[in-house]
């Protein structure tokens, strides 16, 4: 399809070139042969004096000779100026072929992007359906179902409503970040109050995991949203958590660096591969499960992709330095607020 469009928009830019070509071309032909036209209508006019004064023939002959030599010197213009056209036709249909599919690639980009995310999505949402499904089917075509079994049914479909919540969840929040009234509602923030709403909201995880956060804070300030902020540390530390060995400590720090607030998180967990790193910003991207070694806990793979989206939209950049073995830093560089 794509192609097409390019082969298509090829054409519109061709045509272009081309009229601009031939309109310029007749343009230059008729400045240069202006004064030909003018030096040949002058030996006409000696031709026909020649002719009634009766002068020798040699004179005719040389004069004869003359206009020759300018209708030559026309015809030499007109193709070297079609030798011209021939060239720029022939690089305008390369440039245009290449503006094109430049011009082209960011959609074709886009629209790939989205079909992968559609259907990404489409696949994490059956996978918790067609569970409740299946198990709601069994318990039905049971005729000794009881109480017991009937609690355990209810506590799985709760479990898998709430994955079903947090996918939809992260997807609204991705699509949130790309609404112009998300960055109109920024205001002045304390880089210490977005660190502790962050630990706050991973709490349950620390509890449950009996990990926790070193915090190094510096004071600071900067413009966005507060909610959209903490919840980027929140992911950040979740992301640690996941990848951390139990009882570890995960290192939290906030600096002003020249005119930038630095986020920091660092674990002592086990690292991310030289293959998966290009990917882990990536909707629905999730590491190889034979190296996480049963470290990764459930999830869908949206939480980095939701924190670069939230980086992106504070003006800000998200970057990670990670050994395989030894854990992962994740660095958050945003601009300083200023009233």
């Amino acid at each position: 399809m794509f192609q097409k469009a390019v082969l298509r928009l090829t054409l519109w830019y061709l045509a272009v070139i081309t009229l601009l070509s031939v309109a310029f071309t007749v343009a230059l032909y008729q400045v240069s042969t202006r004064e030909l036209n003018t030096l040949e209508q002058r030996q006409q006019t000696v031709q026909q004096s020649i002719i009634q004064l009766q002068l020798p023939p040699s004179f005719t002959a040389l004069n004869q000779q003359r206009i020759e030599q300018i209708e030559e010197s026309k015809q030499n213009i007109a193709i070297n100026l079609a030798y011209f056209n021939i060239v720029i036709i022939l690089a305008g249909g390369a440039i245009s072929y290449f503006l094109a599919k430049q011009t082209l690639q960011p959609i074709e980009e886009s629209v790939e992007a989205q079909n992968r995310f559609t259907a990404d999505a489409s696949h994490e949402l059956r996978t918790p359906l067609t569970v409740m499904r299946t198990e709601i089917e069994v318990a039905l075509r049971d005729g000794n179902f009881n109480l017991e079994e009937s609690k355990q049914l209810h506590e799985s479909t709760l479990e898998e409503i709430g994955k079903l919540e947090t996918l939809t969840n992260n997807l609204l929040q991705l699509s949130k970040q790309d609404s112009a009234s998300q960055r109109a509602a920024f205001r002045l923030c304390a880089l210490e109050d977005i660190a502790a709403e962050g630990v706050n909201r991973v709490k349950p995880q620390l509890k449950k995991h009996r990990d926790t956060v070193e915090t190094h804070l510096e004071r600071g300030e900067v413009l966005g949203d507060p909610w959209s902020l903490a919840e980027l540390v929140a992911i950040l530390l979740d992301n640690a958590i996941k990848y951390s060995p139990e009882k570890s400590v995960i290192t939290l720090a906030t600096q002003v660096e020249h005119q930038h607030a630095v986020i920091t998180v660092a674990d002592r967990g086990i690292g991310i591969s030289p293959e998966d790193m290009p990917h882990i910003f990536d909707r629905f991207y999730r590491a190889d499960l034979s190296r996480t070694k049963g470290k990764q806990r459930d999830g869908y793979g949206l939480g980095l992709s939701l924190a670069k989206k939230i980086a992106d939209t504070h003006h800000g950049v998200i970057e990670v330095h990670s050994t395989l073995g030894s854990g992962s830093t994740f660095t958050v560089r945003l601009p300083l607020g200023h009233k």
